[in-house]
């Protein structure tokens, strides 16, 4: 079966490029980097790859990264990710000794390519990123490897049962796993994996996100004293339920300010429309930086900036949980960290842990639908206790967490060779 994968992949991924490149989804200038080639010099000395699939991903592995480089002030990073609003996202922190590239596309020659230029001295793999062909090249090279916040969905773990051997041969490549819940540990295990641990979910030790202060400032005397909540990381068919709700709580709350932040700000042309057929007078951040004070939706299609938004609402909606795409979820624990009282739909499949999670201490409200939703939106407005208490309990709730990083380090410092750990090693 891997080796019916092999010849797949050699004959359609170029055709699977071509029609992303085409369809947006990819950076036309950087497109090299998909296919193993890269016009950044790898630097001597130790090198360390780490990987997410998107931008929660990355950002959940950076306080892991400034870890070890606290430890090894030489150590090079090597962050990929398979998106254009994560390359953005990283580009923007400016850490020092830290490289951004496009993961190559599970194509043999190009895995081969990427892995001969940059030399990785070991690799950190998060989540569910489980490409086989790069996968399969690593153990086949020995590279020290982990495949850290690592979880396993119902479809997947029903997908890979019927592969048996060959998932359990790719998962040994893993030096070790370390999973989000136990759950997800038993799959490992029964897929093959012998040295699984569960250590929780990274996420919750995150950075804070970033902010400009300046921005904070600004929007902060503009806006002044409004009623503000954020719709964040929105989908397909969130923006305009992001406006319906906004046009029925004006009639209780006329100054109430909604932010709209789409996870994709390419979509703004699909956006605009969209709102638009409900006659909503919307502003866009990349037309109007500095908008007026009697501004009603202000749509943040620019990147990096989810955390400015958060700052200044007191309630988040997380997307991607009412969206018309299937849903999954996006990270709640960003609107947390920062105080705001903290909303999700039903479609959370891909975050189940931590939504479970957080609505088991009362840190997160579950809305069934966008009727349910706008009754908790203004309900949360309309009773100042009520958001107040949402807002502790959610912050509250990120901050009992501060074990969970500790023990991941513990267990990747095991399978780390020295070059990668010691300062002295690098010298």
């Amino acid at each position: 079966m891997y080796q019916l994968y092999r010849i797949a992949t050699r004959l359609a991924a170029k055709t699977i490029l071509n029609k992303r490149l085409a369809k947006g989804k990819e950076d036309a200038k950087r497109i090299g980097e998909r296919m193993g080639q890269s016009k950044v010099n790898r630097p001597e000395g130790a090198l360390l790859w780490v990987h997410g699939a998107s931008v929660g991903e990355v950002t959940s592995l950076l306080t892991l990264v400034q870890r070890l480089q606290a430890q090894n002030k030489a150590l090079t990073i090597l962050i990929t990710s398979g998106t254009k609003t994560s390359a953005k996202v990283i580009e923007s922190r400016a850490l020092p000794n830290v490289i951004h590239q496009y993961i190559p596309m599970d194509h043999p020659l190009w895995v081969t390519l990427f892995l001969d230029y940059w030399r990785p001295d070991a690799v950190i793999f998060a989540e569910s990123e489980i490409w086989p062909n790069l996968i399969s090249e690593i153990g086949t090279r020995k590279i020290p490897s982990a495949l850290i916040n690592a979880r396993m969905s119902d479809k997947s773990y029903k997908g890979w049962k019927r592969f048996g051997k060959t998932i359990a041969k790719l998962l040994r490549s893993f030096d070790v796993v370390l999973t989000q819940s136990t759950e997800d540990k038993r799959r490992y295990i029964e897929l093959g994996h012998s040295n699984v641990k569960e250590c929780g979910n990274i996420k919750y030790n995150s950075d804070k996100l970033p902010v400009d202060k300046e921005d904070l400032l600004s929007l902060e005397k503009r806006f002044k004293e409004r009623p503000a909540w954020v719709y964040a990381s929105t989908h397909e068919g969130e923006e305009i339920i992001a406006c319906e709700i906004h046009n029925k709580i004006k009639t209780f709350l006329p100054n109430i300010l909604t932010f709209i932040v789409p996870r994709h700000p390419e979509r703004r042309t699909e956006i605009a429309q969209s709102c638009d057929n409900e006659q909503n007078a919307i502003l866009f951040r990349s037309a109007m930086h500095t908008p007026p004070e009697n501004t009603e939706i202000y749509v943040i299609d620019t990147l990096g900036e989810l955390g400015l938004f958060y700052r200044l609402a007191d309630t988040a909606v997380i997307g991607r949980t009412l969206s018309t795409d299937g849903g999954g979820g996006h990270n709640p624990l960003e609107a947390a960290q920062l105080n705001c009282a903290t909303l999700y739909g039903p479609l959370y499949q891909n975050q189940k842990e931590i939504f479970n999670d957080m609505r088991t201490h009362d840190a997160a409200i579950l809305c069934r639908d966008k009727d349910a939703l706008y009754d908790e939106v203004l309900k949360l407005f309309l009773e100042p206790d009520y958001m107040d208490s949402m807002k502790a309990k959610a912050l509250a709730y990120t901050e009992s967490k501060t074990a969970i990083l500790d023990n991941a380090y513990s267990e990747i410092i095991k399978i780390l060779p020295e070059s990668i750990t010691t300062q002295k090693a690098a010298l």
